[in-house]
């Protein structure tokens, strides 16, 4: 009777553990087409979880099935690869998006592991937390602090490596001045300054929104670079820029174009 109720206290030891740190369990049997789970998959996956791959799994030998329901299709690849190095070297891990209830993905790192053939273990942990501050770092480490373009280095660095990337496509180099920009934050002050700016920097981003990486190359200078354009394409772009009257002030813009190749 005792060894039953701390076997029982250990469940569900195991259980909060396992909901403290957002992680579930999956045992997998290929051969049999069946899955264990702990516990808390459908608190971690939405309701209909056990189901969904039950119905999956009775009507299809095929694991894949099971990633075209729940995978990002952009980490379909990452998954299966994973889960076929578990299949012959017995562990692989990856980071995934998964479908949470079918209302969207989050991010989960997968432990993949095969004690015995025909059976795989999947550990899921919810790491879209840290994937989220590492997002945010990450911006904080490229991004110019005040515009939110990219800054110098990266701008720079980016443009070098799209050029070497595709060296057989036709790219543009713009840089933009802001005529006169000293005399606004002289005659009004650099809040006005600051405005002017982020006005500046939001019209960029509105016209070139495809294929270009813009940068806060300076003060008052920015650079686009874009990639794989057609000068007819490249002409209209430098219309909206010149046509537009993008801040309060109407501050003029001198451009410099550069094409390769």
């Amino acid at each position: 009777m005792k060894s039953n109720q701390d076997f029982i206290r250990y469940q569900n030891c195991i259980q909060y553990a396992l909901k403290s740190a957002n992680t579930c369990i999956f045992e997998l049997d290929t051969k049999k087409r069946a899955c264990i789970f702990s516990e808390n998959v459908d608190g971690v996956f939405g309701a209909s979880c056990k189901a969904i791959i039950h119905n999956i799994l009775t009507s299809s030998a095929n694991f894949k099935s099971l990633l075209n329901h729940f995978c990002h299709p952009d980490d379909t690849f990452i998954v299966s690869d994973a889960f076929q190095k578990a299949c012959l070297e017995k562990k692989a891990t990856c980071n995934a998006r998964l479908s949470i209830d079918q209302t969207g993905y989050i991010w989960f790192k997968i432990d993949f592991s095969s004690p015995t053939p025909n059976h795989v273990v999947a550990i899921l942990t919810d790491i879209s937390e840290i994937k989220e501050l590492t997002e945010s770092l990450r911006k904080e480490v490229i991004l110019d602090s005040f515009t939110k373009l990219y800054n110098k280095v990266n701008i720079q660095k980016f443009s070098i490596n799209m050029l070497r990337a595709y060296p057989n496509q036709k790219h543009a180099l713009i840089l933009i001045d802001l005529d006169d920009f000293k005399v606004i934050n002289d005659r009004h002050g650099h809040i006005a300054g600051d405005q002017v700016l982020k006005s500046v920097s939001e019209h960029l981003k509105q016209v070139f929104s495809h294929n270009a990486m813009i940068g806060r190359f300076g003060g008052d200078e920015f650079l686009v670079f874009l990639r794989d354009i057609c000068e007819e394409i490249l002409f209209e772009k430098l219309q909206q820029l010149r046509g537009c009257d993008d801040n309060a002030f109407r501050v003029t813009k001198s451009i410099g174009v550069a094409l390769y190749p």
